[in-house]
């Protein structure tokens, strides 16, 4: 992610700031064509993509409940016994060792590499036990988390019969979609420092990409309670959200000692 990697003084000789390279394409579009008086963006409201649980919770998070979904609960069964609810947070905050590690510019998480490797672990003796596959992505807003995540997983082994795994920046995965999305979130400190996390646009691909459940791994205490920007600190209605939902949301802290089985 480059604007993770550049400093202030690199940017500023640069000519430009953080703000600006967080604006898309897409979005400076938009505005131009706005300010130009013309009709440019029309809400797509019937979304296809997301079993409806995961549909409801971006439709009321970032669209005033104005997404519609073509799409059923049948059609979006994951299968997995083990995992109650199509949307899902293993939070961090209890293990002994959940804080974030700096690296450079960048940020990676131990914690939630191992939980991450667990899960994706117990998803794998699970689809092989019923003779499915699934196209599974994990992705984080952190350069530094891809490479450790990347070492510790490596999608390419063969150990890897029932999954077929990619790792991604939220960034590189924006437009594209699988079965199961695990969502890094990396950050984890007593200081409640949230980083870019705090980009409403980037939270919302990171929970939408994906078609049967939605996994995030983080620490839900720094990021609920973290330090707002202006626009607000987006996790608190998140986590909101999947409270006042616990028919299709769960919250439990990660075990790294549940059997795989």
């Amino acid at each position: 992610m480059l604007d993770e990697e550049l400093t202030n003084e690199d940017l500023a000789q640069l000519g430009t700031t953080r703000e600006s390279l967080a604006e898309s394409l897409f979005a400076a579009l938009v505005t131009q064509g706005r300010d130009q008086g013309i009709e440019s963006v029309q809400m797509l409201t019937n979304q296809h993509r997301m079993h409806p649980a995961i549909g409801q919770l971006v439709s009321s998070v970032f669209y005033g409940g104005k997404l519609t979904h073509a799409v059923n609960v049948q059609e979006r069964e994951h299968g997995l016994p083990w995992l109650e609810r199509p949307v899902a947070w293993f939070s961090t905050a209890k293990l002994s060792r959940h804080l974030e590690t700096r690296h450079g510019q960048s940020f990676y998480n131990r914690a939630e590499i191992q939980g991450i490797s667990h899960l994706l672990h117990r998803m794998e003796r699970s689809y092989r036990e019923r003779g499915e596959r699934r196209e599974v992505a994990v992705i984080t807003p952190y350069n530094a988390q891809i490479v450790e995540l990347l070492a510790e997983v490596t999608p390419a082994s063969d150990f890897w019969q029932a999954l077929s795994i990619e790792v991604a920046t939220i960034d590189a995965f924006q437009g594209r979609d699988r079965d199961i999305v695990l969502y890094s979130t990396v950050r984890s400190n007593k200081e409640g420092t949230l980083g870019f996390l705090r980009d409403r646009r980037r939270l919302n691909v990171a929970l939408s990409r994906a078609r049967e459940a939605l996994l995030i791994v983080g620490d839900i205490w720094t990021l609920e309670r973290g330090r707002a920007g202006p626009e607000g600190n987006p996790y608190q209605e998140l986590v909101r959200y999947l409270r006042n939902h616990p028919e299709d949301c769960l919250i439990e802290d990660l075990d790294l000692e549940v059997p795989l089985g």
